[in-house]
């Protein structure tokens, strides 16, 4: 069994197929299946406002039934909310956290919908620097859990759900710089333990190597049949890691950043990371790359790790004709087709835009959504097989308030495909 498990823990750790079988195909792409007892409503495309003081540290999730599912910060209360509905101008808003004045929650949030249709939401107390999760069903909260240590919780966490319920979290232990797992059961017990560093090659006899590494500022993870995946940043090394979990045992391997053999630095990426598994099991991500400020993606490529670069940063001036060097790939979101072909919406953090990079076959299509002066924030983005791909995002346009002095229009936007 151990050596089947860590067979196919090789198989994760390089983005190949993993142990379980493909899942059966898609018979049923269209917006409603035979036999379905609610026809699902199709989502408009184009641009959505969403309706309210909804601004930074969105996240959007969409059900099987069609519901939309938008959490949101309340940047006027400083409370964490919801909202639920057939359409984004129609959401009905319930608040989740913060009844505290004095306390600012719902920073960083991350939502997904769990086996028994009740949302899942992971959130910051920044007041309290503190990671919660909250569970909310059938229109009420029904909990609140404080994912401890108070004051000790890292930016950027990431959550994912498996098939039996277990909630999955991976984190920043800013006390001590680990890349923390923490996970509930399926009884509903919590359990949290640190996620040892990939191994750094040609430091296996050199004493001289700097240990324990700072990692995981940022993370994200994804659930395999054999075990939960984080694709994470590796701060001391500047590098884009890997670390598979299997027979409670943690593998970890560096993937991008730091030569194979010598274990040099040779570029500073994994930030921004957004891991998926298509329908095959196989494994992708998409990061940034901090030495160009380029978006980068790996994935499976005969049992080899692909690296391509698929925004360089580099456009063209459209007056003058010069070339012109971005920041791109920033805040990155990762999502699978019904098809298994990756689709990714990040932010131009120079001209402060949204992105989407879809392939087709081996090509890329890069394209900026159409809109004006987006402000491009705190993307979340959802795949509906039968429907659309979806990105959501603040929105800010500058303008001058009674007292002659600049102000921003905050306003939360969805984009449909």
């Amino acid at each position: 069994m151990v050596t089947k498990s860590l067979h196919c823990l090789l198989g994760v750790l390089m983005l190949g197929i993993g142990c379980a079988e493909a899942p059966p195909p898609d018979t049923c792409p269209g917006a409603t299946c035979p036999g379905d007892p609610s026809p699902k409503p199709m989502l408009e495309s184009g641009i959505h406002l969403i309706d309210g003081p909804y601004g930074r540290h969105a996240s959007l999730t969409i059900g099987t039934d069609g519901t939309l599912h938008v959490v949101a910060h309340d940047h006027e209360r400083r409370a964490l909310v919801v909202g639920t509905g057939d359409a984004f101008d129609t959401l009905t808003w319930t608040d989740v956290d913060g009844a505290d004045p004095e306390r600012d929650v719902g920073h960083d949030t991350t939502a997904v919908l769990g086996p028994d249709g009740a949302l899942n939401i992971l959130y910051r107390d920044l007041t309290e620097n503190e990671l919660r999760h909250a569970r909310f069903a059938n229109g009420l909260v029904s909990s609140i859990t404080s994912i401890g240590p108070v004051g000790k919780a890292g930016t950027r966490p990431d959550m994912a759900i498996d098939t039996d319920g277990s909630i999955h979290i991976c984190h920043h232990l800013s006390s001590t710089g680990a890349l923390r797992h923490v996970l509930r059961d399926s009884e509903g017990s919590w359990h949290q333990s640190d996620v040892p560093p990939a191994p750094h090659p040609g430091c296996e006899d050199d004493n001289t190597c700097d240990e324990p590494r700072k990692r995981g500022t940022h993370c994200a993870i994804r659930i395999k049949p054999d075990g939960p995946v984080i694709a994470y940043y590796d701060d001391t090394l500047q590098a884009l890691a890997l670390a598979a979990q299997v027979a409670d045992q943690w593998i970890g391997k560096l993937v991008d950043g730091v030569h194979p053999e010598s274990g040099q630095n040779t570029i500073d990426v994994g930030q921004w990371p957004a891991l998926q598994i298509d329908p095959l099991g196989n494994l992708s991500i998409a990061y940034h790359d901090a030495t160009s400020g380029a978006l980068r993606f790996a994935a499976a490529a005969q049992g080899q790790i692909k690296v391509q670069v698929i925004h360089t940063g580099q456009t063209t001036d459209p007056a003058s004709g010069a070339r012109l060097n971005a920041i791109v790939g920033v805040e990155n979101r990762l999502v699978t087709t019904a098809d298994g072909r990756p689709l990714i919406y990040s932010r131009d953090a120079t001209h402060s835009t949204v992105q989407r990079a879809e392939r087709i076959g081996e090509v890329w299509t890069l394209s900026t959504l159409d809109l004006a002066n987006p402000g491009g924030l705190s993307l979340a983005a959802a795949w509906r097989q039968d429907v659309a791909s979806g990105a959501i995002f603040e929105y800010w346009n500058p303008s001058m308030d009674a007292n002659n002095e600049l102000a921003w229009t905050r306003r939360l936007v969805a984009w449909i495909d």
